[in-house]
């Protein structure tokens, strides 16, 4: 048996209040990363490619991205190992930073308890 909210509950405007969170959050994502007036892409895919390379990186293994990587525009930019850390520290961190702002205000929507407060939970990804 599944649950479907009524229009007017409590339920409905958590669930209509979650559809606006993932749009803001796929927002949030598709934004990206600047860096150096550049930008990165942050889906899913590349953020996880920056983290197995920092991972890499941190283990001491040298150049396992190439020496540059690639822009959203699909333009390298060249940096070494420590230039390499730094970026992706800082976009892995902000890709984990959307992460966390999607599941702490999905939590608040979820635990309000009126509509007043439903409404009241601010959806703010710090674009």
């Amino acid at each position: 048996m599944t649950f479907t909210p009524l229009p007017g509950t409590v339920e409905w405007d958590q669930g209509w209040r979650i559809v606006q969170l993932l749009s803001a959050y796929t927002a949030a994502l598709a934004q990206g990363y600047e860096h150096g007036g550049r930008d990165f892409q942050l889906d899913l895919r590349s953020a996880g490619r920056m983290s197995i390379v920092l991972a890499e990186l941190r283990a001491g293994i040298a150049n396992p991205h190439g020496g540059f990587w690639i822009d959203r525009e699909n333009n390298p930019l060249e940096m070494d190992d420590t230039e390499a850390q730094t970026f992706l520290a800082a976009a892995v961190a902000r890709s984990l930073e959307i992460d966390q702002t999607y599941f702490s205000t999905r939590t608040a929507i979820l635990a309000a308890t009126t509509t007043e407060e439903v409404e009241s939970v601010p959806i703010d990804f710090g674009d």
